[in-house]
């Protein structure tokens, strides 16, 4: 029996809306409504007084640590999307989520980087709230029959989101050239830079474009069945908007305050419940729902589920060992950062 894999032509049209609305809305954030937000908070007069200050700071040589980490260690990450929120410290994907000491990188960059960086981010904290808002919609229609009963959410859904994994890309890409002075350089470089420092968050982007979409889009590929299962994948972007507001605050010079601590905490505690403990209770929770043991359950469920759930819960132990790292720095007394950070200088 073949699979119907065909295009559901009364959807279609949400992809190109769904490409309208997340270009359109990253070139009114980058060139109009970011720069002006960032003037009004003196961004530009920050960035002057930093340059100079840096300037005489290398003249007498007590800076040369922090000039290397604002041009190494200042990556971002979409959650994600992204996946998950967009790069760990260096190379990957969570890097300086929730790092307070790291105000430098910020007065270090140039004015056109700041407004790219808030910029992507902006779009993608719109989107994954949509997306969240509407996975957890779909959860609770489909908690009842968590195989069998289906949502009609996710489908259109599926179609909309289509084109952002590409769209983030390009932003993610395009805000990291500008933020690190790489548009003089040919493009071929300029990307093959970009996939070195992202490589774990386009691998992130790749899967959910090419295997969880299309799992969305065509219920053949699943049996028409699982969509309770694919609702708490796509619930996973209910992190990015804490992770991308974190990123931002950073940005703005706002990680001292108590709001950048607190929307630490939920980064943490949204990210435990959703992106780690989410896998278990889904097997658990059919176990209980077809009154079987857990182990019954495992051989009943494809082969797929297991390869998809291994995958996302690898990848995601991953990112929280990282985000509690950063978040036990940026919770640290200020003392204590002060002393650690003499000593590596």
């Amino acid at each position: 029996m073949g699979l119907d894999l065909e295009l559901d032509m009364n959807l279609l049209w949400l992809t190109p809306l769904g490409a309208i609305t997340f270009h359109g809305l990253y070139f009114l954030l980058k060139n109009y409504l970011v720069a002006r937000a960032c003037k009004a908070m003196n961004i530009r007069f920050e960035q002057k007084k930093a340059s100079v200050e840096g300037k005489k700071s290398v003249a007498n040589g007590s800076t040369n640590g922090v000039v290397v980490n604002g041009l190494t260690n200042g990556a971002s990450i979409n959650g994600g999307a992204n996946g998950l929120m967009n790069g760990f410290t260096k190379d990957h994907n969570f890097a300086g989520v929730v790092d307070a000491d790291t105000s430098h990188d910020t007065e270090a960059l140039p004015p056109e980087g700041v407004v790219a960086e808030i910029a992507e981010k902006s779009v993608s904290i719109l989107t994954s709230s949509t997306c969240a808002t509407l996975s957890f919609m779909a959860v609770w229609q489909t908690a009842g029959d968590i195989m069998l009963r289906q949502s009609p959410i996710l489908q259109p859904m599926a179609y909309w989101m289509l084109w952002y994994w590409v769209y983030d890309l390009y932003a993610m890409c395009n805000a990291f050239c500008i933020r690190r002075k790489l548009m003089e350089k040919s493009l071929v470089k300029r990307v093959v830079i970009f996939v070195k420092c992202k490589l774990p968050l386009i691998l992130h982007h790749v899967v959910i474009l090419f295997l969880a979409t299309p799992m969305t889009m065509f219920y053949s590929l699943r049996g028409g069945k699982g969509d309770f299962i694919i609702a708490c994948f796509s619930s996973h972007e209910i992190v990015n908007p804490f992770m991308h507001m974190s990123q931002i605050m950073r940005l703005l010079n706002k990680s001292h305050t108590i709001w950048f601590k607190i929307n630490g905490v939920f980064l943490v505690l949204t990210f435990l419940l959703d992106r780690i403990l989410l896998y278990p209770f889904m097997y658990l929770l059919y176990a209980w729902q077809y009154r079987v043991s857990l182990l019954t359950a495992l051989g009943r469920m494809r082969y797929y589920c297991h390869i998809g759930t291994l995958f996302g819960f690898t990848l995601n132990t991953y990112w929280f060992v990282l985000v509690l790292k950063l978040v036990k720095r940026a919770l640290a007394p200020q003392e204590k950062k002060t002393v650690e950070k003499a000593k590596i200088d």
